[in-house]
């Protein structure tokens, strides 16, 4: 228990850091863990050389390699469109991916797209077209940057269209479970609000336990006394699950909410608490064009939690650049946010992540004051997104610079009680004798219940690494097994793991003198 939570798993890639160049500029926008193997799931773009966005898709092991059963390599380049670039996607119960993003054509005029990969990484030829679906939403660009799949397999899309008046809408649509646009939602199939100025977008999406949908993302509003000019404020819009706006939340299913330097505002991930509170991060803009990190809170009415913060607010001050692109809550009611903090563009910046209390305040027993700033590489470093395992431990996934161009960052950071040893799940005790034992020592297992065939034995150290080792079946004591440690191996404490070829798992901790 020395690691501090927050501290990087050093059993995870390489000292807690798997980076990859795909050839010239790379980067993560999402990260998912699958649950029933643990196994992660990003997605983003690797720009070629012509600076053409191609979309990517990756998976790696637990332990942080790549997944060579993805895709024949661990990882899935698109290059069927002139760009494409993925923002978000869901791992689906029977372990399909459905990717969502944006396609551009020959004229470089983007349109929505998803598309659906079986568990190898090969295309869903069930879904849309060969895969893929392609979805004009208007006769201008528009792209999807968020998705939540509903319990009937159906799938919500958050993003943005730009209208005949060649303003962009933020818009929520709806498609079935195959791909094809429910064009009973919302207003012939968009659900959406009414806007003054060009830019308005919905970059997160979330879905209440009655079906009703939350979106958030930015708003621009035009500046009292300005003449004209635009900013950004913080988006928050509530529909029912038919696309309709709700008239109880906000003022007409909308909150715009600025920040009070009038200058811009930008709300880039959301969760949901169970009792319907929303947080949204991301940053605002200061009167010397720096930017703060920004949290804000708001009831399941769209008004300010007063108690959240400051009146429903939260910043935090670093460096020049400050931003929250990613944020998760964790089942203790705590935040975890991640971005990056650092100079102005082009100049250094680290991965930030940060972890507050239900109030928002800083949790003091994260990290450094409840921060952690991680160098990924030697330059522009900038985190995307994170997500949770299932025992806690903290992925984040975005960029770094290797001097020249962005490379793909994954992290693994530990959190309360986690060290960098996987803690498996107690399924049957393990009987180990003797016990503390000594290199070169011989040491039997017993295990309860039955089993049959020889089993895999594995001997792992506190940071996951696993030692081989000889197994001997003991005809003399039922489901017995035999192991001879290895005469280079170090004290310590380590955890023995039994799984027969049928039967439960069992595993036990061996001290090693």
């Amino acid at each position: 228990m020395a690691q501090v939570p927050g501290d990087l798993d050093i059993s995870f890639a390489n000292n807690g850091k798997y980076i990859q160049n795909f050839g010239f500029q790379d980067n993560l926008t999402k990260v998912r863990v699958q649950p029933w193997d643990q196994k992660i799931i990003a997605v983003g773009t690797a720009i070629n050389t012509s600076f053409s966005g191609q979309l990517l898709v990756m998976r790696l092991n637990p332990d942080g390699t790549l997944d060579t059963s993805f895709d024949g390599d661990g990882y899935l380049i698109i290059n069927d469109f002139t760009e494409s670039y993925a923002y978000d996607l869901v791992i689906r119960s029977d372990e399909k991916i459905v990717v969502v993003g944006t396609v551009a054509d020959p004229t470089y005029q983007f349109a929505t797209f998803m598309m659906r990969l079986k568990a190898d990484g090969s295309l869903d030829a069930t879904f849309g077209t060969g895969g893929m679906v392609v979805t004009e939403m208007s006769p201008q660009d528009d792209m999807a940057h968020a998705v939540v799949e509903l319990t009937d397999g159906s799938l919500l899309l958050a993003g943005r269209a730009r209208n005949g008046s060649f303003l962009y809408d933020p818009i929520v649509t709806h498609f079935s479970e195959t791909g094809v646009m429910d064009m009973t939602f919302g207003t012939s199939g968009m659900a959406t609000l009414p806007v003054a100025g060009e830019d308005n977008n919905f970059w997160s999406l979330g879905v209440n336990p009655d079906g009703s949908i939350i979106a958030s993302g930015h708003y621009a509003s035009e500046i009292p006394g300005s003449g004209g000019a635009f900013q950004f404020d913080v988006l928050l819009a509530k529909f029912s699950s038919v696309g309709q706006l709700d008239p109880t939340f906000g003022t007409g299913g909308v909150v715009i909410a600025p920040m009070p330097t009038g200058k811009d505002d930008q709300a880039f991930g959301q969760v949901i608490t169970p009792a319907g509170d929303i947080v949204v991060c991301g940053y605002t803009t200061l009167m010397d064009f720096t930017y703060d990190m920004l949290l804000m809170a708001f009831d399941a009415q769209g008004s300010s939690i007063p108690s959240f913060g400051t009146s429903g607010v939260v910043t935090f001050n670093n460096a020049d650049q400050d931003v929250a692109y990613g944020i998760e809550r964790q089942n203790d009611g705590r935040i975890l946010v991640a971005g990056t903090s650092g100079g102005f563009i082009f100049n250094d910046r680290d991965f930030i992540l940060a972890r507050y209390l239900d109030n928002g305040t800083l949790d003091a027993g994260f990290g450094t004051g409840g921060v952690v700033l991680t160098t990924a590489m030697a330059a522009f470093d900038e985190a995307n997104a994170l997500t949770l395992q299932a025992d806690g431990k903290i992925l984040v996934a975005g960029k770094g610079m290797n001097g020249s161009n962005n490379d793909a960052v994954i992290m693994r950071h530990l959190n309360d009680g986690t060290v960098g040893m996987q803690d498996l799940p107690l399924v049957h005790e393990l009987s180990i004798h003797p016990n503390p034992a000594r290199s070169n020592d011989r040491v039997s297992l017993r295990m309860a219940g039955t089993s049959s065939g020889q089993p895999e034995v594995r001997l792992m150290d506190l940071h996951g690494r696993t030692v081989q080792l000889d197994v001997l079946r003991s005809s003399a004591i039922d489901n017995g097994y035999m192991i001879l440690l290895p005469g280079d191996l170090a004290a310590g404490c380590y955890t023995v793991v039994l799984q027969p070829v049928s039967g439960a798992i069992a595993h036990g901790r061996l001290i090693v003198e």
